[in-house]
């Protein structure tokens, strides 16, 4: 990401639109360098095969029908101390819930043996009436009229994003680690982006949105309120 120039961002007015072009930038970086590669995983495969190992079983498997069997066994034994840390770390795992998890993994237990019939709308519109009241009133808007927030540093918002920690992609589909790792590039513009929202008041739309994953209550759900919602950020 060193041959993106951010600066360009610098001179945009807008928390949205600068929020946008920082993730079109960094979307088409990731695109070019780490394209997706999908892999099929069975459910007969043990827990220490991961999309990764799957991967390199298959380029090994072509490099010995091309004859290149040097470099086949340099990826065999790159595959060996990934298992390798693999099962270690599973072994170091603790707590009844991994337990249960591998338990339930080996017995071929399954956790939800149906679904209902429903659209992603159905499960909106249950969500939204049950989070709704009618005796909501909104709060009074204040006067912000000659106030001036406190605005960030890049010092400080440098050190913020050296600390972020493992998290899951929201539906932006940004991983943690592109912000942890180029935190050298990246802090000056979302320094920007965040000290224009706050000057303005403008919450960006991009930020507002919400996923929210139905989970089943139940082995057997018969309907809509069987589904509990866990909820991430985006």
């Amino acid at each position: 990401m060193d041959n993106i120039d951010f600066n360009v961002l610098l001179q945009i007015e807008s928390p949205d639109v600068a929020l946008n072009q920082l993730h079109n930038l960094i979307t088409s970086c990731l695109d070019f360098h780490c394209p997706i590669k999908r892999v099929k995983i069975m459910s007969k495969d043990p827990p220490f095969i991961t999309p990764v190992i799957k991967l390199l079983l298959h380029k090994k498997y072509r490099l010995r029908q091309k004859g290149r069997f040097l470099e086949a066994v340099n990826i065999g034994y790159r595959i060996r101390e990934i298992v390798f840390n693999n099962v270690n770390s599973q072994r170091c795992q603790g707590g009844s819930k991994e337990w249960w998890e591998q338990i339930n993994a080996f017995t071929k237990k399954s956790v939800c043996t149906n679904t209902i019939n429903a659209e992603p709308d159905d499960f909106n519109n249950h969500y939204t009436n049950i989070s709704t009241t009618e005796s909501y009133t909104p709060p009074v808007l204040t006067q912000t009229k000659g106030f001036v927030p406190p605005l960030l540093s890049i010092n400080k918002f440098y050190h913020k994003l050296k600390l972020v920690k493992h998290t899951t992609c929201g539906h932006d589909g940004l991983p943690y680690w592109i912000f942890k790792e180029n935190t050298y590039n990246l802090a000056q513009c979302l320094t920007h982006i965040f000290n224009l929202s706050l000057s303005s008041s403008i919450f960006p739309e991009t930020l507002k949105f919400l996923k929210i994953i139905p989970l089943p209550k139940h082995s057997k759900p018969l309907d809509i309120n069987y589904y509990c919602r866990i909820m991430g950020h985006a």
